[in-house]
């Protein structure tokens, strides 16, 4: 079919060209031609090989892996090149939008980066916005121009009733997932579950060690050397705020001239160290860390703690632990998700709903990024069935392995129907 018969018209970027050909099938409109390549200098050149005047353009373009940056880059390119051609209405079609876990201030001094990407997309001249299953829906906030985040929720309940029979129980393997879970869960009439990734930090033994030996009094009065931490006591939380509430200078507590021999001296910490840095809850004895032997002083540190500490490289961190809320004893756990990364997380997860009894383990994820040794660590976790992903990001998967790839296309390919003809997509992102 001729495309100058078309008012609409749709052109692919270099990130995920095989996704833009299968929505072009579905549409049954052919690409319009567009030279993408690269200077001698490394800069991006965009060349569209034919008249767009006032057509609208759709650009299919991911933000994804492995060259997220560089993406970006393309697309904020190719607008401008559409926009200089006078199309009518430009509609970036992004799959997967890069950095949308960069979505709020998680520590000080720290970037809002999918605000930024939002910034430079509308300042770039884009109409309108369509992708799937953004990490966070206050992201749509971003824009001021529309935004249509869709949901790949009627092709993962498809897939589920057809191809895992058993009890279903949904789990969401994070707090963050409970509503994308729970839709799942409520289409299925499944049973829910809800995984708590709990993280906990411990002073290194060195460091711990040297604070013990500063700080032991012995019963005359005089400072503890030893580094037997067994018989040494710690200070008590009332001790450590009282000495420290009035600091002589630099964090040294005052002397008396009539110091009783019970009360224990304490080492000089920073001046910018608060009382709340440096009192932390004693926890029993856990055992070994790391190789080392962990004492019934081992002091533990919440993340928040460990963020706002002056000497982070003080720590060390616990192997982490999930907690399961709800049921999964002889069900088939289904694990919910948006974005399979590293897969340390989906690791984790299958290993506890295995330990709480569940049957069978299948994992469904919209974005599968398997950066790193990913793919490795699916195919070796062997309490796994399978991980089914979508191609919203290019995939190099053999078929008949553990990994599963359902295709979007004709999600999107509706989408950009609908939105062409004016057409109400309330059924494609209601969840």
């Amino acid at each position: 079919m001729d495309n100058t018969y078309h008012s609409y018209g749709l052109i692919s970027g270099t990130a995920h060209p095989e996704l833009s050909q299968q929505i072009a099938k579905h549409l049954d409109v052919p690409l319009i031609a567009a030279e993408i390549g690269k200077f001698s200098n490394g800069e991006t050149s965009v060349v569209i090989s034919e008249s767009i005047r006032s057509k609208d353009i759709y650009l299919i373009q991911p933000i994804c892996p492995p060259s997220p940056n560089d993406n970006l880059m393309e697309l904020l390119i190719l607008v401008d090149a559409v926009k200089r051609a006078s199309a009518s209405r430009v509609t970036t079609v992004i799959p997967c939008f890069g950095y949308s876990r960069q979505s709020k201030k998680h520590k000080s001094r720290t970037p809002i980066t999918a605000k930024l990407v939002a910034n430079l997309l509308e300042t770039s001249g884009v109409d309108r916005v369509i992708t799937i299953d953004l990490h966070s829906s206050q992201i749509q906030g971003f824009f001021d121009c529309p935004v249509d985040n869709l949901y790949v929720e009627n092709l993962i309940v498809k897939y589920i009733k057809k191809r895992i029979p058993g009890e279903w129980v949904v789990v969401a393997p994070g707090v963050g997932g409970v509503k994308r879970a729970k839709g799942i869960c409520d289409i299925l009439d499944a049973d829910f579950a809800l995984l708590h990734k709990q993280t906990k930090l411990r002073v290194r033994e060195d460091q711990f060690n040297h604070f013990h030996r500063s700080v032991s009094p012995l019963s005359n009065g005089s400072e503890r050397t030893s580094p037997n931490l067994a018989v040494q006591k710690s200070p008590s939380l009332d001790q450590i705020a009282e000495t420290y509430s009035n600091p002589k200078e630099d964090g040294v507590p005052p002397s008396s001239s009539s110091s009783s021999s019970s009360t224990p001296t304490y080492p000089s910490i920073p001046p910018t160290t608060t009382i709340a840095q440096t009192i932390f809850r004693p926890q029993p004895r856990i055992g070994l860390l790391s190789g080392l032997d962990v004492t019934d002083h081992t002091r533990l540190f919440s993340p928040v703690e460990y963020s706002r500490s002056p000497s982070p490289q003080l720590f060390l961190s616990d192997p982490k632990q999930m907690i399961l809320v709800g049921s999964v004893r002889d069900k088939v756990a289904i694990i919910i998700d948006d974005i399979a990364d590293t897969c340390e997380t989906l690791e984790l997860a299958t290993k506890t709903l295995l330990e709480y009894g569940a049957r069978e383990v299948h994992a469904l994820v919209t974005h599968g990024m398997l950066s790193g040794n990913a793919k490795e660590r699916i195919y070796s976790l062997d309490g796994l069935k399978q991980l089914v992903i979508t191609d919203s990001i290019p995939q190099d998967i053999d078929k008949n392995g553990r990994i599963k790839v359902m295709s979007v296309a004709p999600l999107l390919a509706e989408a950009i129907r609908r939105t062409y003809h004016g057409e109400n997509v309330e059924g494609l992102f209601t969840k």
